[in-house]
């Protein structure tokens, strides 16, 4: 079952630390594509840029 299925953060703010890679950077992913704004901190801002061009 697709993920867009399961629940809609449209309107919700999520906050994801270690967003720059690995499973942080699965969260934030996730959250952004099922609808929540989402605000990714990171140590490693140019990893962190990359990720956030790519949606």
């Amino acid at each position: 079952m697709p993920t867009s299925h399961l629940f809609d953060l449209s309107g919700k703010i999520a906050v994801v630390t270690g967003a720059s890679s690995g499973l942080g950077q699965g969260a934030a992913t996730l959250l952004a594509a099922q609808g929540a704004q989402v605000v990714a901190i990171a140590r490693r801002e140019d990893t962190l840029k990359a990720w956030s061009t790519v949606g």
